[in-house]
């Protein structure tokens, strides 16, 4: 056995400073949900589903993994598993926080092209006990969402002082060209639409629970592609318990 090439490379990592060794921050979390449900929209036929996350940041820099089950999403061909990488980058200054960055969002187990890429940009401002944001994600024409894809979110979330809850909120908007309707109706079930929701959050430690109201002004009637899912497009109560790391 050759050991000798292992000693410098020891020496090597005896050497960084406590300081650049605390530059990196990991984070990890396991989730279990009644739905899996994202911009008003179910990604797990309003199934239950479970989600593993972990993150990695450097400096600004952050780099993100998600994967959830989605028990043969219809919306998304049939996948078992929806995976979630994401790469972006952070400034501050004063209350501000910016981040843009890009999503490549994969599926498992989907019947024909289901991939396809997103980029995002995100600002948010720390008043007190609460934030506010606002976001804009953009995915750009692909054969797999069938066009292009605008979302527009406003978002804002609140701590309750002296007590583990907090409060949270957004209203989003889903727009875009159209190449291929039936392939375009994953993002936008009958076109343009409008989201929200409303929902209480209880940490304590490293254990979270949540209860969350969302709904959408889909127009029911002019869903006609099977990719989506019009039955799963509407008002829910979700409830969800997390685990952080």
């Amino acid at each position: 056995m050759r050991c000798a090439p292992l000693f410098p490379a020891l020496a090597a990592v005896a050497t960084i400073s406590p300081a650049a060794a605390q530059s990196v921050d990991v984070d990890a979390s396991l989730e279990i949900a009644s739905d899996l449900r994202e911009r008003g929209l179910s990604d797990s036929g309003g199934r239950a589903t479970a989600t593993a996350a972990a993150g990695l940041q450097l400096g600004g820099l952050r780099a993100d993994a998600r994967v959830a089950t989605l028990r043969e999403s219809a919306r998304h061909g049939g996948a078992d598993l929806g995976i979630t990488a994401e790469l972006s980058y952070r400034v501050e200054q004063g209350g501000w926080t910016f981040d843009a960055g890009g999503a490549a969002r994969l599926f498992d187990g989907a019947e024909g092209k289901a991939d396809y890429g997103e980029l995002f940009a995100t600002a948010a401002y720390l008043i007190g006990p609460a934030e506010l944001s606002a976001a804009a994600f953009y995915a750009p024409d692909q054969s797999a969402i069938g066009g292009d894809n605008l979302y527009l979110r406003a978002r804002a979330r609140a701590s309750l002082p002296g007590t583990p809850w907090s409060l949270t909120g957004h209203v989003g908007h889903s727009s875009g060209a159209t190449d291929d309707p039936v392939r375009a109706a994953r993002l936008r079930p009958g076109g343009s639409y409008t989201d929200w929701s409303l929902g209480a959050e209880w940490t304590l430690g490293t254990f979270g629970a949540g209860l969350t109201y969302s709904d959408t002004d889909i127009d029911h009637a002019r869903v006609v592609s099977p990719l989506a899912d019009a039955r799963n497009s509407g008002a829910r109560l979700t409830a969800s318990a997390r685990i952080f790391f």
